[in-house]
């Protein structure tokens, strides 16, 4: 399963940060604190015609930059951040039965070993009901 990332300049417009790439000050001041918790992913990219630098993050590296921002929003964000890391990992919901199917999965087993006995019945007894009625 590959890892989730988040970009980092989204992450600091849900911190609340005026300009979302000053993140990049607080990520790059702290990257030997942020590489305990897996590579830090860079990708070169142009933004208004200038070279920058986007960060992604894991889950661990984006809680950590949330605690390191200590924005009015960091608390709120961090579980967000969570929230969403943990409902993209989670494995796939089982489908759920609806209430009372499985009594009702059971009585129909159990008349179709009723059944089953009975034709078993009728096929054993086959040859007597066919002499009696010629």
């Amino acid at each position: 399963m590959p890892v989730v990332r988040v970009l980092d300049t989204a992450l600091a417009a849900q911190l609340g940060m005026a300009i979302p790439r000053h993140i990049r000050v607080l990520i790059k001041k702290n990257t030997w604190e942020l590489e305990g918790y897996g590579g830090v992913v860079q990708r070169d990219t142009l933004a208004s015609g200038n070279k920058t630098t986007a960060f992604y993050l894991n889950k661990q590296q984006a809680l950590l930059i949330c605690i390191l921002s200590k924005t009015p929003r960091a608390r709120e964000v961090r579980a967000e951040v969570i929230r969403r890391f943990d409902a993209y990992e989670a494995p796939p919901a089982q489908p759920q039965t609806a209430p009372g199917m499985d009594q009702l999965m059971g009585a129909m087993t159990a008349l179709m070993q009723t059944m089953q006995g009975f034709v078993q019945v009728v096929a054993a007894k086959a040859p007597e009901l066919r002499s009696s009625t010629l």
